[in-house]
């Protein structure tokens, strides 16, 4: 539905949301990376890794996932789950001294070359934004067949309905219930089949193809 605000700036007039695009080739799924990243990041086949790629500012709020991180190693202790963020920002040293004690089971690695291969290694995605549209992040976890677990913003509300396997919490959601929510999508094997719905609308091609459709080219 549309917010008041949109409706009383544009009223009526029709609009056409095309995705941003996706490398869902080379994002699909490769269980030989996901082997050399676990063992690479010193992960136990059944120790679950939740993760996250995004700016490491106070809008993506690494705080609130280290307190979720905290809640779940503190509630769960027989579930040997790891938390792992990837990005740079103005609060990474802040976030890695706040997680120190976490003895390397909460990692903010800061910039990396190429995502691939944590997306692979990882069990769940877990967002903790204050603002978000529709994130480019949950879309390249869904080309992967990662779970998705964020705050229920109108974007991500209506990915939600359209792929498969995006959780939704409310936006002034606890760590524990988080947390809660978190324990649950970990606690079902993990699909690795990429999501339908971003292999039809977001790769390169169906993206060229929507605009092509909406900027046809003069006769």
């Amino acid at each position: 539905a549309l917010s008041k605000q949109f409706r009383r700036a544009f009223g009526s007039r029709k609009f056409e949301v095309i995705p941003a695009p996706v490398d869902t080739e080379q994002l699909t799924f490769n269980s030989a990376q996901r082997r050399m990243m676990r063992e690479e990041l010193g992960l136990a086949d059944a120790a679950p890794l939740i993760f996250n790629i995004g700016r490491v500012e106070a809008v993506k709020d690494p705080l609130r996932f280290i307190a979720v991180a905290r809640e779940m190693m503190g509630t769960y202790p027989q579930v040997p789950v790891n938390f792992l963020w990837v990005g740079a920002g103005s609060m990474l040293d802040a976030a890695r001294e706040a997680s120190a004690a976490s003895r390397g089971r909460i990692r903010f690695l800061g910039r990396v070359p190429k995502v691939e291969g944590f997306l692979n290694a990882a069990d769940a995605l877990l967002m903790t934004s204050h603002r978000e549209g529709v994130p480019l992040t949950a879309l390249e976890a869904r080309a992967n067949g990662l779970p998705v677990l964020a705050p229920e913003f109108p974007g991500l509300r209506d990915l939600a309905g359209k792929a498969q396997d995006v959780h939704l919490y409310p936006c002034d959601a606890t760590p524990s219930e988080i947390g809660a929510r978190l324990k649950e999508i970990i606690a079902t094997p993990r699909k690795f089949a990429p999501d339908e719905y971003v292999l039809k609308h977001c790769s390169p091609s169906a993206v060229a193809d929507a605009y092509e459709k909406l900027y046809p080219e003069s006769q």
